[in-house]
């Protein structure tokens, strides 16, 4: 029996074309818009890619699946370094407590925002983030992950800090300024009564003449007159309400000269001088700064009962507009005196009222207007007198004088003209907001940068890439270890290695041994962006002879 083959009849369609025409059509309408959902998926990606904010998805597991580029960028790794990985690696322990606590509770089609986050990037930083949470469903709306969006307030967080620091200077100084007001009215008036008592007193004792022992009760008053009189000349110091006879003066001479009086009254103080040799001149009162210096110094001797070391240290310096923020003083050229203790250090809070009349620190007897009158004494020669103390690490007084309007040497060093370089340089301090700063600074002068937190950490990265580091810029006072410590171990793995020291403090017995094992120099805190463009220069040009920035 012959099987009959079956043809297939070709039947067209409503078109006229064949059923094979109309499957053909369908593809090529699937094709076109298949294509157009990976443009969009591509145009998306791109969008995501560049988006100012980081973005990151992980899966049920945790695992990353995705992250953008600027997430990369901040976190300082790699993709392939992040891609695959526990989302937990990339936070602090505090963050991912408080994110898994938020994903928890991310419901499809709700956000979730996670603030003061912090993300640990590559170099151990501390990162301050928001992060806006989303819960990935599958089609039947059960949560199947995560994604975030991360949010960079670190600058805003120091942007805050710093405004809240210049507030704290304004106020502080409209303060003081009322204070002065009030103080020179009643200095005037108690100076008056003074005189009315003294006068009478002088016309009794006239009447009295030959009476020993009423001579002498008079003679106590006469004492008590006397001192009260000086105080009123102190208070009206502090209101600047007297005047000052300024001349061109080289400082130096001043502190040498008031230094050798204090010194032999308190043969328990060792006095160690650091003068720059070619110091600018300031115009002052040579009498009432004189005064002011031996006010400082019998606060040194209060604070260091049982003996210590007062350092006295001098520099030329140029001040910014970002270092006079909230000082009625112009930016420009001047001279920097420094006038540090090894006593016990004094606390923020004190810190802040240690300028005002008649405020008392605590372990200390009442201090008068001894430091009220130094304050006057500074800002009536125009310049600006800052207190710097850590406790256990003694305190550090720092002046800045203006450069007297005759001097002629440091006219073409005026702000403007900014030592620069492409060198690599090492941060090592654990305040991450001197990090942000210092690293922003020496950016903008044309340098590369590693930044580490705290010793541990920059003995580590420096072990790695020793070979790379021009120059390591390390802070005096960390909590992990010292800046011997630290310096030691830089020097056993680089023996060449260049340090300069960052300190709030001018010179003190750490800073003063340092620099005699061969650190190249110190840094002030506050950074100024001149003072720390020249140093770092000097520094990294000492290993480097003749290369210029």
């Amino acid at each position: 029996m012959h099987s009959k083959t079956k043809q297939q009849k070709f039947e067209p369609g409503a078109d006229g074309k064949g059923r094979d025409g109309g499957l053909a059509q369908a593809l090529e309408a699937c094709r076109a818009e298949l294509d157009k959902l990976i443009a969009a998926q591509e145009r998306s990606n791109s969008f995501i890619a560049e988006i100012y904010d980081g973005c990151f998805e992980v899966d049920p597991s945790g695992i990353v699946v995705f992250c953008n580029r600027t997430a990369i960028q901040m976190s300082g790794y790699s993709r392939d370094e992040i891609i695959g990985q526990d989302w937990r690696r990339f936070c602090s322990p505090e963050t991912v407590e408080r994110l898994e606590r938020a994903s928890a509770k991310t419901v499809c089609g709700r956000s979730i925002t996670v603030t003061e986050c912090e993300l640990i990037t590559r170099r151990g930083l501390q990162l301050s983030v928001e992060i806006k949470l989303f819960a990935v469903c599958d089609r039947k709306g059960k949560a199947s992950g995560f994604r975030g969006l991360i949010k960079d307030v670190s600058e805003r967080r120091q942007l805050d800090k710093y405004r809240r620091q210049l507030e704290k200077k304004i106020n502080q100084a409209q303060k003081m300024e009322a204070i002065g007001t009030l103080a020179a009215g009643v200095a005037h008036g108690f100076n008056n009564v003074l005189m009315g008592i003294q006068g009478s007193l002088a016309l009794i004792k006239m009447n009295l003449a030959g009476r020993q022992k009423m001579e002498r009760q008079f003679d106590r008053i006469e004492e008590c007159i006397s001192k009260g009189v000086e105080l009123a000349r102190q208070i009206q110091g502090f209101a600047r309400a007297s005047k000052f006879v300024v001349m061109p003066t080289n400082i130096n001479d001043i502190l040498q000269s008031t230094s050798r009086i204090f010194a032999r009254e308190l043969p328990r103080l060792t006095i160690r001088e650091f003068y720059d040799p070619d110091v600018w001149e300031v115009e002052v009162d040579r009498v009432q700064f004189g005064q002011a210096l031996l006010n400082l110094f019998a606060h040194a001797a209060d604070n260091m009962p049982e003996g210590g070391r007062l350092y006295l240290h001098t520099e030329n310096v140029i001040l910014g507009p970002e270092d006079v923020k909230g000082y009625k003083v112009p930016p420009g050229a001047y001279v920097r005196i420094s006038l540090t203790d090894t006593g016990e250090g004094i606390d923020e809070a004190a810190s802040h009222r240690i300028f005002e009349p008649f405020f008392r620190q605590e372990k200390l007897a009442l201090e008068g207007m001894r430091l009220a009158s130094v304050y006057g004494i500074v800002t009536g020669h125009n310049g600006l007198i800052q207190v710097y103390s850590e406790l256990g690490h003694g305190t550090a007084f720092i002046i800045h004088l203006p450069v007297s309007k005759r001097e002629s040497r440091c006219r073409n060093i005026l702000p403007g003209r900014l030592p620069k370089g492409n060198e690599t340089i090492l941060l090592i301090d654990d305040d991450e907001v001197v990090l942000s700063v210092a690293s922003r600074i020496l950016s903008r002068l044309g340098y590369r940068l590693r930044l580490a937190c705290g010793g541990r950490q920059g003995l580590d990265l420096f072990e790695a890439c020793a070979d790379e580091i021009d120059l390591v810029v390390l802070d005096v006072i960390m909590p992990d270890l010292t800046a011997d410590e630290v310096f030691e171990g830089l020097r056993r793995i680089d023996p060449g290695v260049i340090v300069l020291l960052a300190s709030g403090y001018s010179i003190n017995p750490e800073i003063e041994s340092l620099l005699a094992k061969g650190c190249k120099g110190l840094v002030s805190k506050p950074f100024s962006l001149y003072m720390l463009a020249e140093k770092v220069r000097n520094a990294i040009d000492e290993r480097k002879p003749g290369q210029t920035g």
